[in-house]
């Protein structure tokens, strides 16, 4: 995905960190034992965008976003997160009793609870693409439109990225 995105827009593509293993965990342990690489992409992410450059993300791992995100909102952009999963990652440790870090990714951007890595991020500013998932905390958000939910379906254009 990120080879043919950076065709698509004609710049070279900027890799970061190492691969690991998902340890299983509660996600406060997770997020201690990842914020030592959240500290890494979040620099990354600085001289990115202290360049003048947009970054433009592909993760396998959701909780980037508690880096990558608040790094994005504190820039005089204005940033759209486009988020394509098919979970919302916007609970909170209060409204849901998920265990894995990786589906709390969007709450502490949006500001949605005192995060470790900071907040600004505008809910108005995520569109969620083919998220069939949510629990009731996130459903409420898109039924009061607080975020925008785009569904994918037979009308989807399926082969978009190669045409």
């Amino acid at each position: 995905m990120a080879a043919v995105l950076a065709e698509r827009l004609g710049t070279g593509i900027t890799a970061n960190g190492e691969p690991s293993p998902v340890r299983p965990s509660n996600w406060d342990i997770e997020l201690a034992t990842a914020e030592p690489a959240l500290g890494e992409m979040a620099r990354c992410y600085e001289k990115i965008l202290s360049a003048g450059t947009v970054p433009v993300t592909v993760s396998s791992r959701c909780a980037v976003a508690l880096a990558t995100l608040p790094t994005v909102a504190e820039t005089p952009t204005h940033a759209l997160v486009v988020w394509f999963d098919a979970h919302a990652d916007l609970d909170t440790p209060d409204t849901t009793d998920i265990d894995h870090l990786g589906g709390l990714a969007l709450f502490g951007p949006l500001g949605l609870r005192d995060p470790t890595f900071g907040r600004g991020l505008a809910a108005s500013n995520v569109v969620f693409v083919g998220t069939r998932e949510f629990d009731p905390f996130e459903q409420n958000l898109v039924d009061d439109g607080s975020v925008e939910l785009v569904r994918v379906g037979r009308t989807w254009p399926r082969n978009s990225m190669h045409s």
